[in-house]
Formats: C-alpha cells, sequence, structure tokens
C-alpha cells in the first residue's frame, strides 16, 4: 500500500490575512482540488478558530476571498473550524446542559 501526503492549513496569515488572500494560495488550493497525486488526490484540511457560522458558509467566504471558482471551490468537508469535533457530541448532549470554558479572545 502506498502511502499519501496529507496536507492540514491553518488559513488566517497561511492562505489569508483578514479578507486579503496572500500570494499564491489560490494557485496551491486549486491544484490540490484539481490535480492527482499518483491517481489520487492529496487530501488537505483548512483549520481555523474561527466559528459561529457553518462549515459551508465558511468555505464560501473562503472561496470568495481567495478567488476559488468551480472545480477548485472550497466544500464544507475541506474545512475545520473550531466547533466541527463538538458536532459529534450534539446527540448525545442536545438535552443537557453543556457549559464550554476557554480563554483568550471569544470574538
Amino acid at each position: 500500500m502506498r502511502k499519501l501526503p496529507a496536507i492540514v492549513f491553518d488559513v488566517d496569515g497561511v492562505l489569508k490575512l483578514g479578507n486579503s488572500k496572500i500570494p499564491h494560495s489560490t494557485t496551491i488550493i486549486s491544484h490540490l482540488k484539481t490535480q492527482l497525486y499518483n491517481g489520487h488526490s492529496i487530501p488537505f484540511k483548512i483549520l481555523t478558530n474561527g466559528g459561529g457560522i457553518t462549515e459551508e458558509k465558511k468555505a464560501q467566504e473562503f472561496n470568495r476571498v481567495l478567488s476559488l471558482t468551480t472545480p477548485a471551490c472550497l466544500n464544507a468537508n475541506d474545512i475545520i473550524l473550531c466547533h466541527t469535533p463538538l458536532k459529534a457530541l450534539v446527540k448525545e448532549y442536545k438535552s443537557r446542559n453543556v457549559m464550554t470554558a476557554g480563554i483568550g479572545d471569544c470574538a
């Protein structure tokens, strides 16, 4: 079995800075979304501390800022937000009170 590389990007300061794309970030994402490596696409995820919206809306925001168009557009499955890992717990805790704590800027 051949091993494929995988890439995880932090978006802020790596692919974009505020509402401006960082040079070559569009090219990199377009390449990952459309090119094959030994007959396979290279798996990747984009991480951000941002939350408060769905992964789909965040993907749309990144597509706009990075000027990505079909077939290179990002989708919800490409994005991991700060609350994405908690989705697996919703079913178990949806009827219970849950306290989440953190430190630092919550905005």
